[in-house]
């Protein structure tokens, strides 16, 4: 090529466009390696992002972009936190229903009073009921619980069977239906009896009103609190 402009164009010429053409040469495979470089780097870069998002699985913040998660290793409980809970949840629930089939504030009004004047039907139902708690399948793990449970329990059944003996309907055509003391008992043969009854009637009404008061303190003290109760 050089020999060929030289013959042609003369020496003068022909170098000023050797070094051109070099110039230009040098210039193109400098652009190659530049190239090269700069996708290097941003591969680099690249890969390097990649294992930040890798690692961001377990350390991320949750709102990081790409999908990344946010492994909480503080919500991981044990198989021995996990049975705690749900022993927890059902003592809950058995305490829930108790409260619910007796309603704390009127209980203890219409028992307090149901030696003298009777007590609604719907609450010597509830009471009759609440004695299926103390089977095994409604037992509750906190011993300090079920032992206030069961006094509780106990001095219902007792004041129930009292409570056969001595209340009944009285006017079933009103409304809401009451079991009330026989009164007609009262100044005549029956008098001694009904005065027996309803003694007994009354000590077992205050032995459940403080079941039923420590029974309630101590759900609270175990922390067993919820909306229902």
């Amino acid at each position: 090529m050089i020999a060929w402009l030289n013959e042609n164009l003369g020496a003068d010429a022909a170098t000023y466009i050797g070094t051109g053409i070099g110039i230009v040469g040098l210039f193109w495979g400098g652009s190659k390696v530049l190239n090269l470089s700069v996708n290097k780097a941003v591969n680099e870069i690249d890969n390097s992002k990649t294992q930040d998002q890798t690692l961001n699985v377990g350390s991320g913040n949750g709102f990081q972009s790409g999908g990344d998660m946010n492994v909480t290793i503080g919500s991981i409980h044990s198989p021995e936190q996990e049975e705690e809970k749900a022993k927890k949840s059902h003592d809950l629930r058995i305490i829930e229903k108790i409260v619910e089939l007796l309603p704390y504030e009127d209980t203890l009004h219409h028992v307090d009073l149901s030696y003298i004047s009777g007590m609604p039907y719907e609450l010597a139902r509830s009471l009759d009921r609440v004695e299926d708690f103390n089977g095994p399948k409604n037992k509750i793990y906190n011993q300090e619980v079920e032992l206030a449970k069961k006094d509780m329990l106990i001095a219902a059944h007792k004041f129930n069977e009292v409570c056969i003996s001595f209340l009944s309907v009285d006017h079933p055509d009103r409304k809401p239906l009451m079991v009330v003391p026989p009164f007609d008992w009262r100044n005549g043969p029956s008098e001694a009896r009904y005065r027996e009854l309803q003694s007994s009637l009354s000590d077992k009404a205050t032995v459940l009103i403080d079941k039923y008061k420590k029974f309630v303190e101590v759900y609270k003290s175990e922390g067993f609190i919820s909306d229902k109760i």
